[in-house]
């Protein structure tokens, strides 16, 4: 169970960060290089 929460609270912060990173990006960067950026850290 202590794994399992660990493993959520991990999952949860970096789904913070990508959104976080996200935000940042769209407003210091025009909308194509925020989207290829995206892409890029997916690794699509």
């Amino acid at each position: 169970m202590i794994a399992a929460n660990f493993i959520e609270k991990a999952i949860s912060k970096y789904i913070h960060v990508i959104y976080l990173g996200k935000f940042f990006n769209y407003i210091t960067s025009p909308p194509r290089r925020d989207t290829s950026i995206l892409l890029n850290l997916k690794g699509e």
